[in-house]
């Protein structure tokens, strides 16, 4: 009986997985700062816990409910590591990491008057 009680419950926990992470993404989307307050060491770590786990789901148990549920948290940590580091790096950063620290706006010109 309980085995197929979790048996036909066990989809839920990919629904739960995306509405769990959507504030998290919808935040770092519509940041206004460098969210520094967030680690990004642990997302990094979560990253390579949750690729291993999706790895096992895969090659070892060959259970493509277990591999979906553990695949779709994988891409919902991956989505939410990626837009920190973007966010850091990238968006907000003083110096662009992708333009060398070259200003992507053209900066007015100062004339002097002789």
């Amino acid at each position: 009986m309980w085995e197929q009680l979790f048996v036909f419950l066990y989809p839920v926990v990919a629904i739960i997985t995306i509405i769990a992470y959507v504030p998290q993404i919808k935040t770092l989307i519509t940041a206004t700062s460098i969210p520094n307050n967030i680690s990004l060491s642990s997302w990094l770590m979560w990253c390579c816990s949750n690729f291993l786990a999706f790895g096992y789901a895969m090659t070892h148990v060959q259970d493509m409910l277990l591999a979906l549920v553990t695949g779709m948290n994988l891409l919902m940590v991956i989505t939410t590591t990626a837009l920190i580091a973007y966010n850091r790096y990238i968006r907000f950063a003083e110096k662009p990491f992708l333009t060398g620290g070259m200003q992507l706006q053209p900066q007015p010109v100062k004339i002097r008057k002789q």
